[in-house]
């Protein structure tokens, strides 16, 4: 019996030509068999405004681990070819690494959970990590499977909807405004693979480093965007991060806390910051934010004052989609 596993809107990728690496298991005389996978990586379509795709898929290894964890069958392709791959009967785990360094010295899925990636080294915009796997159980009965691995980006993706001028106070209706910068901080810099264990590295802590000056969490305007209150400011800036979990914290000294989408700016010549803190962010989700401003910003990006917010919503989804936050600030 063919199993083959479906995931919404699709585009499978059927993999020949590539390298592979078998490693031999510890068999029995009722494993001695070996059967064929032939294994392909289905991605989600993405309504996307970019012209960066988030959703290519430049490289694709494919690893089978028995019940037991070992490492029994290896492959890697490109995203025109078909992954063929044979091992014994038994229940496997097919786990599928998506645009990723090389994964051929992992010996048992452990070592792979064990394995880090980090956000800015082995992420870019169009080249995005994914994972995936799934449970598979190959018997005599069959002597090939069709198998479809379903992937899901390690990153979420934040990007700004629009920003309006809706002044509580008359007179800033009248001063001049402009965007001088749209940027991300407290963002987690490392995650494991199939793995939900805590980071250690963070990016953009309390404010823009410069290690974080780079696409992934950072866009400043070459030339300051003036906004007005009667027309809105909808220039798409998106960004990419790692899930955060943390709770939330406005301690001056550094602590794990909620990432922040800030929008920079100038208002009647004074620099402030719109820092709108993120609800729980979660792998392979999108976010959208709209901002409506009522009065002058914070003197910090990791300060938001509190008089400053009014009611907001977040609607989650999955990437395909979009989780809004809209708020006042």
């Amino acid at each position: 019996m063919k199993k083959t596993l479906f995931y919404a809107a699709v585009a499978a990728f059927a993999l020949i030509g590539c390298t592979e690496k078998e490693v031999e298991p510890v068999k029995t005389q009722t494993e001695s068999a070996r059967f064929t996978l032939n294994v392909s990586v289905p991605v989600t379509a993405t309504r996307s405004m970019e012209a960066v795709d988030d959703s290519a898929v430049e490289d694709v290894q494919i690893l089978v681990f028995n019940d037991a964890g070992v490492l029994e069958a290896y492959a890697r392709g490109g995203n025109e070819s078909q992954l063929q791959l044979r091992c014994t009967a038994g229940t496997k785990n097919v786990v599928a690494i998506v645009n990723a360094p090389d994964m051929s010295d992992v010996m048992n899925r452990y070592v792979l959970s064990a394995r880090c990636t980090d956000l800015l080294t082995d992420n870019t915009p169009g080249r995005l990590i994914m994972e995936g796997e799934t449970e598979l159980v190959i018997s005599a009965g069959e002597e090939s499977y069709e198998v479809t691995v379903p992937v899901r980006r390690k990153v979420a993706k934040i990007y700004l909807g629009s920003v309006d001028l809706d002044y509580s106070v008359e007179h800033y209706r009248y001063k001049t405004f402009t965007i001088d910068a749209v940027y991300l901080i407290n963002v987690v810099g490392n995650k494991y693979y199939l793995s939900d264990s805590e980071s250690y590295t963070w990016y953009n802590k309390l404010m823009v480093e410069d290690s974080g000056k780079v696409p992934m969490l950072y866009d400043c305007l070459t030339t300051p965007a003036s906004v007005h209150p009667d027309v809105a400011y909808t220039r798409t800036h998106v960004f990419y991060c790692y899930p955060n979990s943390a709770p939330d914290s406005s301690r001056p000294a550094w602590e794990p806390r909620s990432t922040r989408f800030v929008v920079e700016a100038t208002l009647d010549g004074k620099k402030c910051y719109y820092p709108v803190t993120m609800p729980v962010i979660v792998q392979n989700k999108a976010y959208k934010v709209n901002l409506v401003i009522k009065r002058p910003g914070s003197d910090s990006p990791d300060i938001p004052v509190q008089t400053y917010w009014g009611d907001g919503n977040v609607e989650v989804k999955d990437w395909d989609e979009v989780i809004t936050v809209d708020k006042e600030l």
